[in-house]
């Protein structure tokens, strides 16, 4: 069972939190709470992050999960102080159009990489009313331009809407 890394929190604690970038060139994070420590890591340019939260008093695994562009994807684990799975949540069960998919969608109509955070496209996700993607892509470099704004169908991988969103003074 995986435990948190209490030593090296401590070494490098500056308060309550604290980040780094690895020589492998992640970005890590970490974090105290009154019960529990958390720990999150990103590759460079990566809208990827891995997040585990740990007991404070055992240092023992409580939580872990994927997030992309900050919401969760992928299948999220939490333990019992005995390390035994206690709940597991698929965040992607009802998107039958894949991230993978959609990545590849975007990048083939407009040329963006859902995949590369330099890029500054803006990805969501919902379950309300149905599955469905949300994708923003500046059209120009000034963090105020115009925005394209699409979504996209997260069981058919249709392009429901597409609009313009014109930044105005």
């Amino acid at each position: 069972m995986e435990k948190f890394d209490l030593a090296k929190f401590t070494e490098k604690k500056l308060k309550k939190s604290q980040a780094f970038i690895t020589d492998d060139s992640e970005h890590v994070s970490l974090f105290e709470y009154p019960d529990s420590f958390q720990k999150d890591i990103r590759k460079d340019k990566s809208p990827i992050k891995t997040s585990k939260v740990y007991f404070k008093e055992s240092l023992q695994l409580k939580k872990e999960g994927n997030f992309f562009h900050g919401f969760p994807v992928g299948i999220h684990r939490s333990y019992n102080k005995d390390g035994n799975i206690v709940e597991e949540i698929d965040f992607d069960a009802q998107f039958s159009f894949s991230l993978d998919s959609l990545q590849k969608k975007i990048k083939d109509i407009y040329g963006r990489n859902i995949q590369d955070i330099e890029q500054k496209t803006g990805v969501w996700r919902s379950i309300h009313p149905y599955p469905h993607y949300i994708i923003s892509i500046p059209l120009s470099e000034n963090p105020r331009g115009d925005l394209r704004k699409i979504k996209v169908n997260g069981e058919t991988g249709e392009i429901e809407l597409e609009t313009i969103s014109k930044y105005t003074q």
